[in-house]
């Protein structure tokens, strides 16, 4: 095996506007296995705090169910600690590129989290959780732009998903949980941008994203995430530039009066990764 990269995205969003994410990555090269860990958590006064996890574990297998991911992590000034409660299920679609592969592990589970050092100790919200796989380096995969998000509403949740490669080719596929059943479509309308952003499929009542703020913006790959030099030069020269776009705002479900939390990124790649949209 040359090249392998798996990571985990779990994040937690709470009823004042918080957002803790956790990240678990692994990249394989040459057979060694090389993990990196930590927790980003965006208070809702605008605060950033980024931990590094100095003893990330090792890699686990994509098709690893919730309740043995990781449920500890250690970090500077203590262990961080998350337990889930499952409330929607997972998704596995078929992507368009055999060598990349995204998956949800949960679209919602009802997530209790603690960090002794954080500014805050003690949080809890919805959550969500999604895999990343890769076998050939970003760079080579002809990637253009990622427009992807998820929207918590009372008993319903949306995943969504649109990949534009450089070809023109785009992927889209959007999927529903509800009490009991879901729901999948590839066809519908997205706009992440501007000061007004919606998701319309057709048939059903349009949901409007209203961003109450920006969380992060730039290279994905920023000294405050991988603060070593080297390390971000391995990443980069892996992975090419990456500039994203993440927000946090309200989801407003027209014709059902429904509100709830959204949180959605763009991201671009390569030689439009200094392209913003806005």
């Amino acid at each position: 095996m040359a090249y392998e990269f798996r990571k985990i995205y779990a994040d937690i969003v709470t009823a004042e506007g918080d957002l803790c994410v956790m990240y678990l990555t692994w990249v394989c090269l040459a057979g060694r296995w090389y993990p990196s860990a930590g927790v980003e958590t965006y208070w809702a006064d605008g605060r950033r705090e980024v931990h590094r996890s100095p003893t990330p574990p090792g890699p686990i297998g994509r098709d690893t169910p919730l309740h043995e991911l990781p449920s500890e992590l250690a970090l500077p000034g203590g262990v961080f600690e998350v337990s889930r409660e499952p409330i929607h299920g997972g998704w596995d679609p078929e992507g368009p590129i055999e060598s990349l592969r995204w998956s949800v592990v949960s679209a919602r589970s009802w997530v209790q989290a603690h960090h002794p050092a954080a500014s805050r100790p003690g949080i809890t919200g919805d959550g969500y959780v999604d895999w990343v796989s890769l076998t050939r380096y970003t760079r080579f995969l002809g990637l253009k732009e990622l427009r992807w998000g998820r929207v918590h509403l009372p008993g319903r949740t949306l995943v969504f998903n649109t990949l534009e490669q450089a070809s023109g080719e785009t992927w889209r596929a959007v999927r529903e949980w509800t009490e009991g059943s879901t729901r999948e479509w590839s066809s519908f309308e997205l706009e992440l941008d501007g000061e007004l952003g919606r998701l319309e499929i057709p048939g059903e009542p349009c949901i409007e994203l209203e961003p109450l703020r920006v969380l992060h913006e730039g290279s994905a790959f920023d000294a405050e995430r991988i603060p070593s030099p080297l390390e971000r030069a391995v990443v980069w020269a892996i992975g090419g530039p990456h500039w994203e776009k993440r927000r946090i705002g309200r989801a407003v479900s027209h014709g059902e009066r429904a509100r709830g939390w959204a949180v959605y990124e763009t991201v671009r790649f390569g030689e439009f990764a200094r392209q913003d949209p806005d």
